[in-house]
């Protein structure tokens, strides 16, 4: 049963929103890929209920259980982005996208593992097992080629990021992932700030960019770096309890808080911004990135294999992706993603 068809269903009053939320909730805790749950889940599926009983129209999706990434705020939840350094972290306040989906009467049952401050495959696995009939995430589009999931990659700066824990700032989008791209149309209107169902064409002409994926992992590396400053165990995150002075509080709260993967990244980006490299690599990526930019922007809508070398297109340029079971994904014009997504079913 899709999203869609389960709202229905509660809408209908075959089922009720709690009866759902419980079903949900008993999956999420036996999953190995939820890290956190919402105990209130319950409490506000009886909120929902109450409102749909009153005639009260939310949306299409009201009533439905829906899983986030632990990279976005929810107050009264842990954010722990999949690091030691953040453990036990609470958030202060909730993401926007997270207000979005409580005013349209979804329920937020849980927070879905990631691997530290990267791409994960939690969300995705979630969808696909049946765990959860909708996940929010960061760019998702490997995993979600990789288990047969629909997953809309929406247009930069569509989607706010408040409340989104900074890794790529350039390059952030948060995204739904659903069994049916329907599932996935509806929730990105839900927590979109803007309008993102323009028409398109088609365009199959793609010219090469020899370049991209280099210049994508030297700008993602150098924001990631830059990033992850604040957590020094002073400002953000979980300080040691080796250190004797200030000097070592950075050093070894950042060497037990951060993995190897992510050491590497920062180091790598921060090596990117030092001295001549500045000029020599970054800036030159910056402008392999508005060559991109310029090129696409003829772009209406094309097919493409998923894989790094064509996700660092969409991520330079700013650009939607839509992708789809068959592990292609279709890239297409700025704020096109709905019109993108519904010529997908066409």
């Amino acid at each position: 049963m899709t999203a869609l068809q389960l709202a229905a269903a509660i809408a209908a009053k075959k089922v009720t929103v709690a009866d759902v939320t419980a079903q949900y909730l008993e999956k999420a805790r036996a999953s190995a890929n939820f890290v956190a749950i919402n105990e209130s889940a319950l409490e506000q599926a009886a909120q929902v209920q109450a409102k749909l009983d009153a005639g009260e129209a939310l949306s299409p999706l009201a009533g439905v259980p829906m899983a986030l990434q632990d990279n976005i705020f929810v107050q009264g939840m842990p954010c722990a982005c999949g690091s030691a350094m953040l453990e036990g972290y609470m958030p202060i306040f909730v993401a926007v996208v997270v207000e979005k989906l409580q005013a349209a009467g979804l329920i937020v049952i849980g927070k879905l593992g990631m691997n530290e401050f990267a791409h994960s495959p939690q969300a995705a696995a979630a969808v696909t097992a049946g765990e959860i009939p909708l996940a929010l995430a960061t760019d998702n589009r490997m995993a979600c080629a990789e288990h047969g999931v629909w997953h809309i990659k929406p247009t930069y700066g569509a989607v706010s990021r408040l409340g989104l824990v900074a890794q790529v700032s350039s390059m952030d989008a948060i995204g739904p992932i659903a069994r049916c791209v329907e599932d996935c149309a509806v929730l990105l209107e839900i927590i979109a700030d803007c309008n993102v169902a323009q028409p398109v064409g088609s365009n199959e002409n793609l010219p090469e960019f020899p370049h991209a994926l280099a210049a994508c992992e030297i700008i993602a590396c150098a924001e990631f770096g830059a990033n992850l400053q604040k957590f020094d165990g002073v400002s953000l995150g979980k300080r040691s309890t080796k250190a004797e002075n200030l000097s070592e509080t950075y050093k070894f709260s950042r060497g037990e808080g951060f993995g190897l993967a992510t050491k590497r990244r920062v180091l790598f980006g921060s090596l990117m911004l030092a001295g001549d490299n500045y000029e020599l690599y970054y800036t030159k990526a910056l402008q392999v990135r508005g060559q991109v930019k310029d090129v696409l922007t003829s772009i209406s809508a094309i097919e493409l294999p998923v894989d790094e070398a064509h996700n660092c297109l969409a991520n330079l340029a700013g650009l939607p992706a839509i992708v789809k079971p068959d592990g292609q994904q279709i890239m297409g014009a700025a704020f096109t993603d709905i019109a993108l997504a519904k010529g997908v079913t066409a």
